[in-house]
């Protein structure tokens, strides 16, 4: 565990660098610490006084090996960040129009425009419209006045070309020159954008996998300039977007062909467009399409407000809680199965044959959400699990939770610079460390109070009940209470707010969601592949469910906001971090640390 951890920090430092280590300095960083090795490695087995223990020599061996891990981390790292980092738009190129070819992928938004102008009579006129938002793959990009410019020469040299031959054929041929000229010829410069964010103000219609040709005007993304604003550019590096940009008139839009849809595109958008419909007649119907799938474009802003002001928005992204009860779908499903089929347990134990089936449940709803950041982060976590279920291998909480993140990292290094990779692994971990110290107490608790019993003493079924409520309920309350002493640590360096009324509202709306809402919503968009009539019907009664979540919401954040309690921004910086670490790590510790009042006082500070 302690050389992936050294990797993954490896990787991580390109988050906390200003500038990135060139390839020389990678080169020569690589030369020395392996001479270092050798010497020491040399000198060790020179010299007569070194300690030849097993012991010792395993801690050398482990030593080195976790220094060759972070070198080897803060090495691959930075290449790879370096490398995208050549492709984003560079401050020359910033502002002019480009001549761009290229396929539009994933899902494609339609967004609102709400302007607001003042009218003669006073009142206020609003003039709404929407536009298009999407990602192309680019395939072709140059200037836009070098195209023109060869346009008009290749038809200029062509049309000479016909005016000289007279007869029928040689003007034939000369028309279907002309017409293989404008073919697509990819002229891909090697650092131009690979992806890029654009924005369509038009009337006509884009779809994904769709392959066009646009004139655009670029935009090299930047940050705003207010301190603790929101950091748009690692925002946009961690999405892999290279620049932004909208579609201008100069070349008319001009569709090429349409290029095989991915399998996963697909299975997505054919739920989405299966579903629309009775999503838009649902009254919650853009939050339950945000909850399920994952598909913001019809959200609205007073929703946004609501779950950011409570403390509720990571409902609205799909992370560990939607996989994970995906794949609790699917165990419950397997301990039907095997009640129905007992003998299947004379082949398959029942852990085995439970995550055998659970695993397909929570890739399959991955996929319908997209594969976005956050649901590739969950589910690798729950392959994880799984997997060691399915191999038989016992695991601990954190190994899990660390080769969740060396595999994340290995795949997408960039995803460090997300706020939410943060979030959710930070809340995990302090998540597992609160639950580890909680057991701790408890098993010494219970071991002093049966020592003098050989074997537990049945309970009733009636007691059994209440005491699994008791511990939910603690597990619960245990749970708010880690994440309001850990959020401000976790949201300080993205200058992202807390909300004081989040712990009593995560406390009453996950248990509600976890449990009336996301089970009842994935079981509809299963039963939307065979049956539209119990899709409608559960859709309605998960919408109904819903409702009762938004007016609780709504009424608290009413009410804290009634006594002036609304958003509170930390602001922990510099020195500051780790200090707050360690307090937070004795807190979350127990009582028996010494120093735990003193950590209370502090954290109040």
């Amino acid at each position: 565990m302690a050389w992936m951890l050294m990797l993954c920090s490896g990787i991580a430092s390109i988050a906390l660098t200003n500038s990135l280590l060139t390839q020389k300095q990678l080169l020569l960083s690589f030369l020395i610490l392996s001479a270092v090795t050798i010497g020491y490695v040399w000198l060790d087995r020179s010299l007569s006084f070194s300690i030849k223990t097993t012991i010792f020599k395993r801690s050398k061996r482990k030593t080195w090996g976790m220094i060759w891990a972070l070198f080897l981390g803060v090495a691959y790292g930075h290449i790879r960040a370096q490398d995208h980092l050549n492709h984003v738009l560079s401050v020359d190129d910033d502002g002019d129009d480009f001549y761009l070819i290229a396929t539009v992928v994933g899902l494609v938004e339609t967004l609102a425009i709400q302007k607001s102008r003042p009218s003669k009579l006073d009142s206020t006129t609003n003039d709404v419209r929407s536009y298009q938002r999407f990602v192309v793959k680019v395939i072709d990009l140059q200037p836009l006045s070098t195209y023109l410019q060869t346009k008009k020469s290749q038809q200029h040299a062509n049309a000479e070309a016909i005016n000289k031959r007279g007869n029928s054929s040689n003007k034939r041929n000369a028309q279907e020159q002309l017409a293989n000229s404008f073919q697509i010829f990819p002229s891909f410069r090697p650092r131009s954008p690979r992806y890029i964010q654009l924005k369509l103000y038009d009337d006509f219609v884009v779809n994904t996998s769709e392959v066009w040709e646009f004139s655009v005007r670029l935009k090299k993304f930047r940050n705003f300039y207010n301190p603790g604003s929101f950091d748009y550019v690692r925002y946009m590096l961690s999405n892999h977007l290279d620049a932004t940009g909208y579609v201008r008139k100069d070349v008319a839009p001009v569709m090429l062909s349409v290029e095989p849809e991915p399998l996963i595109s697909r299975i997505r958008r054919g739920r989405i467009d299966n579903l629309t419909d009775l999503f838009n007649r649902l009254e919650n119907g853009a939050l339950l399409k945000t909850l399920l799938l994952g598909d913001r474009s019809a959200l609205k802003e007073k929703d946004k407000d609501l779950f950011t002001r409570t403390g509720t928005s990571h409902l609205m992204a799909i992370s560990g809680l939607h996989i994970g009860i995906a794949a609790g779908l699917g165990a419950i499903i397997a301990g039907f199965v095997l009640l129905l089929f007992p003998t299947i347990l004379l082949i398959f134990p029942r852990p085995l044959f439970c995550s055998f089936i659970a695993l397909p449940f929570a890739i399959f709803y991955a996929v319908l959400a997209g594969l976005s950041i956050s649901t590739q982060r969950a589910l690798t976590m729950v392959i994880c699990l799984l997997a060691a279920q399915l191999f038989i291998r016992k695991t601990g909480r954190f190994n899990a939770l660390i080769l969740t993140m060396m595999i994340i990292l290995i795949i997408d290094p960039l995803a460090v610079l997300a706020a939410g990779f943060w979030f959710s692994f930070g809340t995990v971990a302090f998540l597992i460390l609160s639950i580890s110290s909680s057991k701790g107490s408890s098993i010494t608790t219970i071991k002093k109070e049966n020592a003098e019993f050989d074997e537990p003493m049945p309970q009733p079924i009636k007691t059994h009940f209440l005491t699994k409520v008791r511990r939910a309920l603690s597990f619960s309350i245990s749970a708010q209470l880690t994440i309001l002493i850990a959020m401000p640590l976790l949201v300080s360096p993205f200058s992202a707010p807390i909300s004081y009324v989040a712990p009593l509202a995560n406390f009453v709306v996950i248990p509600a969601v976890s449990i009336f809402v996301v089970p009842l919503g994935i079981i509809s968009i299963l039963a939307s592949y065979f049956s539209p009539l119990l899709t409608e019907v559960l859709m309605k009664i998960t919408d109904f469910n819903l409702t009762v979540v938004v007016f609780l919401l709504e009424n608290m954040d009413i009410i804290f906001r009634d006594i002036g309690l609304s958003l509170w921004y930390p602001m922990v910086a510099g020195e500051m971090l780790a200090l707050a670490l360690l307090v937070i790590l004795i807190l979350l510790w127990g009582k028996q640390i010494p120093g735990f009042a003193a950590a209370i006082v502090i954290w109040l500070i």
